[in-house]
C-alpha cells in the first residue's frame, strides 16, 4: 500500500490542470512501446499507428525511462508544465549535474524488481553515457531521441489530445468547484482511494510490496489528466519540494479513439462537425475560464482568431466573457456546458 498524506493546508492547495504538457506525454508515450506491454483499447490505434516509426533508441530509451509497470524516471518535475516541446527540452538542458544524477540514478541500481520477480530495470543506455553528470553530448542526445519521439508519436495528435485533456480538465474542476476536494478524490480512479488524511494507491502494491506513506506537509497537489501514463495514477515529487503532480490515466473513450488518432479529423467528432473543429476545439479549452491570451497558445491560433471564435460562440449563447484588469476571460455558459456533457 502506498499513501499519500494531505495536510488541510495539501487540500486548500490541490488544484487541477489539463494538461503537464507535450514534452511531459511524450516521455509518458514511449511507456506504450515497451516489449510485451498492451495497451488499453483506446491506445491501440496509436500504436499501430507509430509502432513502424519507433527506432532501436527509443526502444531502450522506454526500458530505461519506465522501469516497471506504473513507475517512471521522473523527467517531468524537472522539466515542469510547458506549453511546447522546444521549451521543455531546453529546460531539461538547463538542469543541473546533481538533479540529474538524482532522479536518473534513482531506479537504475535498485535490486526491487529481482525481489519482485520483475525483470531488472534497464540500464542507462550507452550512448546516454554521461547524462547523469548533464554531459552536453549526452543530453543532446537524449533531446534528438525525445524530439524524434515527439515528431512521430504526439504531435499528429496533439490538438486532439489537448482538446480532450482540456475535456477532462473541466469535468474534474467542476467536481471540485462543486462539492469539494475530497469528493474529486473519491472519484478520480478506481485504483485511488480517499481514506482521510490520505490518498491510497492500491494498486502500486505491484513493486512495493511494504506499506509507503508520504507526507506533503503544505506543499499541495496538483491532479493532471495524462493519456500516457498508463492503467495506473502515477504520484510524482519533484526535488525542489514543490507541489505534487497526481497524473490520472484519461484515455479517450473507445467510441472517440478514431477521431483523436486521425490526427483531429472530424469524422467520428459531432461537435465539430457541428461547429468545425477550431470552434469545438475553442468550446472545449474554454470550460473552467480561460483568458484569449492562453486559448491563443493552447490551440496554437492568433489571439484575434481566438477572440473572433469566442465572439462566435458567445453569440450562439455558448460562451460568456467578463473582462478581469487588462484581460478577458472566456468560459463556458450553461447551455455550452450541456452540449459538451452531451456531445462534447
Amino acid at each position: 500500500m502506498f499513501r499519500v498524506h494531505l495536510s488541510a493546508e495539501d487540500l486548500a492547495r490541490t488544484r487541477v490542470t489539463a494538461t503537464w504538457g507535450p514534452f511531459a506525454e511524450t516521455v509518458l508515450s514511449l511507456g506504450g512501446l515497451r516489449g510485451g506491454s498492451r495497451p488499453a483499447p483506446p491506445l491501440r490505434p496509436w500504436r499501430e499507428a507509430t509502432q513502424a516509426a519507433v527506432d532501436s533508441r527509443q526502444a531502450e530509451l522506454a526500458r530505461f525511462l519506465w522501469p516497471f509497470p506504473g513507475m517512471v524516471v521522473d523527467l517531468l518535475t524537472l522539466v515542469g508544465a510547458v506549453d511546447s516541446f522546444d521549451t521543455g527540452a531546453a529546460a531539461l538542458a538547463a538542469r543541473s549535474g546533481a538533479d540529474l544524477r538524482t532522479e536518473l540514478g534513482r531506479f537504475r541500481d535498485t535490486d526491487l524488481g529481482t525481489e519482485l520477480g520483475l525483470p531488472r530495470p534497464a540500464r542507462l543506455p550507452a550512448w546516454l553515457t554521461g547524462l547523469d553528470q548533464a554531459d552536453p553530448q549526452a543530453l543532446r542526445m537524449l533531446t534528438r531521441v525525445l524530439s524524434r519521439s515527439h515528431e512521430r508519436l504526439i504531435e499528429p495528435f496533439w490538438p486532439s489530445m489537448l482538446s480532450h485533456l482540456t475535456g477532462e480538465r473541466a469535468r474534474m474542476g467542476r467536481l471540485l468547484a462543486d462539492h469539494g476536494v475530497e469528493h474529486l478524490f473519491h472519484h478520480l480512479h478506481p485504483g485511488i482511494r480517499w481514506h482521510a488524511p490520505a490518498l491510497e494507491f492500491a494498486d502500486r502494491g505491484s513493486w512495493s510490496p511494504q506499506p509507503c506513506d508520504v507526507h506533503l506537509r503544505g506543499r499541495g497537489l496538483v491532479v493532471v489528466p495524462s493519456v500516457f501514463c498508463g492503467r495506473v495514477p502515477i504520484p510524482l515529487f519533484p526535488l525542489d519540494g514543490g507541489a505534487a503532480l497526481l497524473l490520472v490515466p484519461a484515455p479517450p473513450e473507445l467510441a472517440d479513439a478514431p477521431a483523436m488518432w486521425n490526427g483531429g479529423s472530424m469524422i467520428g467528432d459531432p461537435l465539430a462537425a457541428l461547429l468545425g473543429r477550431t470552434r469545438a476545439a475553442v468550446l472545449r479549452s474554454l470550460e473552467g475560464g480561460t483568458t484569449t491570451t492562453e486559448l491563443a497558445r493552447r490551440l496554437r491560433i492568433t489571439a484575434s482568431g481566438a477572440s473572433q471564435h469566442a465572439s462566435a460562440l458567445r453569440a450562439a449563447g455558448l460562451v460568456s466573457s467578463r473582462r478581469d484588469r487588462n484581460r478577458m476571460v472566456h468560459a463556458t455558459t450553461d447551455l455550452g456546458a450541456k452540449l459538451l456533457d452531451r456531445i462534447g
